[in-house]
């Protein structure tokens, strides 16, 4: 069930959140036509700046929910935030990440597409959303088997030295 019972009515929440995420993410112009927000700006403020940026960004997944996103569009935003925040803690690199990844303007472009498609949006997401999952045990896999080889590999050369 949606928040809004009318399209203006949902269209007048998206472009609250929007403007939300404008000011985090692109509300100025750098150098070579690259687009910033407050969002990196925050951030260097030590753990106190991600916390605010991170709320403000629970904010906007929050109200989608209010506006019927359905749960596998949400795993998706909440990838977006989950990069978002795990890169932003390496130094250096995370603040240049943080300037390029835009999560909250990537979560409102999906919020947007959910509601102008829904089913594309929703399949698409249940597509990424496999994808990862399958990817992500695959990795695991392979990790379990190298370290099984390893193991065994190194239980095979102390056995021959002793």
């Amino acid at each position: 069930m949606s928040f809004s019972h009318s399209k203006s009515e949902q269209q007048a929440e998206l472009n609250k959140l929007r403007f939300v995420a404008d000011i985090l993410d692109t509300k100025f112009k750098g150098p070579f036509g690259f687009r910033f927000g407050l969002d990196p700006i925050i951030g260097l403020v030590p753990i106190l700046g991600d916390l605010v940026t991170l709320f403000v960004s629970a904010f906007i997944f929050l109200q989608s929910v209010q506006l019927g996103v359905p749960v596998v569009v949400q795993l998706r935003m909440l990838l977006n935030i989950l990069i978002d925040q795990l890169i932003k803690i390496i130094p250096f690199f995370g603040l240049i990440f943080d300037v390029m990844w835009k999560a909250n303007t990537r979560n409102i472009k999906l919020i947007e597409t959910f509601l102008q498609k829904p089913h594309q949006t929703t399949s698409i997401s249940w597509g990424l959303v496999i994808g990862l999952f399958l990817g992500f045990i695959s990795v695991a896999v392979l990790t379990i088997y190298a370290t099984i080889w390893i193991f065994i590999w190194c239980f095979m050369q102390f056995k021959t030295y002793h």
